[in-house]
């Protein structure tokens, strides 16, 4: 019987139960997309992974004395948002190029209702690589780049969507700034810089860039083309030329 709402719950009755009989049941494979889901059982919540949930076996032992003896499931949704961000390094010429060799980002994820500069939960600060982030980080980063090798998109999914209060989240993160580069920019998805006053935090919301670009005159890490080596190789030969002439025209001096 039942509607399975908190007022009008699904009820199962199990006729001719022999007395002294003891059952025992366990509530599993439960799935709900978009939402977290949480069984609790007798009053011990139990929520394994972010859809699939089992329960605690909770039982029941039918005495005498007419009382039906019950086994009660309480199911719990909270409905879950996905979120993503673009990194975009340049190069000296200040001109977008490939993920550097080796490197990684710092980031820090938080999220916002009424007042932007009140944090809603607690700091989550993850380790990305272009692969995304390290096996057994929790959320997972999951790593998307694009087609021409120049911007590398981040996602993290199943994320509450909602505040304790019942509002809507606003997620975003704040960079830590990378060595030999200055201090990330942040820019809309079409790649228009973004000014930030007063308590707003410089930060990337859902769909946003982060930029990095580099100190002038530091050695950047390889991004796999000619880069700083060439730069390097023509800047020698022209310290060479430079040296012959001075030579030459010190010699006709002399002579």
């Amino acid at each position: 019987t039942g509607t399975g709402t908190a007022d009008d719950p699904y009820v199962w009755i199990l006729d001719d139960v022999p007395v002294g009989t003891e059952v025992t049941f366990t509530e599993s494979g439960a799935t709900v997309d978009g939402a977290i889901l949480t069984i609790t059982a007798n009053g011990t919540a139990v929520a394994e992974g972010s859809t699939t949930a089992t329960a605690n076996a909770t039982s029941a032992k039918v005495e005498t004395g007419g009382e039906y003896p019950t086994a009660a499931f309480v199911n719990e949704y909270e409905q879950t948002t996905d979120f993503e961000f673009s990194k975009i390094w340049k190069d000296i010429g200040n001109q977008p190029t490939a993920w550097p060799t080796g490197a990684t980002i710092t980031v820090t994820l938080n999220a916002y209702t009424d007042d932007i500069s009140k944090k809603e939960i607690d700091d989550v600060t993850v380790e990305l690589s272009a692969n995304g982030s390290a096996a057994g980080v929790t959320p997972a980063w999951t790593a998307m780049t694009s087609s021409d090798g120049k911007k590398t998109t981040f996602k993290v999914e199943g994320l509450a969507k909602y505040s304790s209060d019942g509002k809507e989240l606003t997620y975003y993160v704040t960079e830590t700034q990378v060595d030999g580069y200055k201090a990330p920019s942040y820019a809309t998805s079409e790649g228009n810089g973004l000014v930030f006053t007063g308590s707003d935090v410089p930060k990337a919301t859902n769909g946003q860039q982060i930029i990095n670009t580099p100190v002038e005159g530091y050695e950047l890490p390889s991004t796999g083309g000619p880069g700083t080596a060439l730069l390097s190789i023509i800047g020698i030969m022209l310290a060479a030329a430079g040296g012959c002439g001075l030579l030459v025209r010190r010699r006709r001096k002399a002579a």
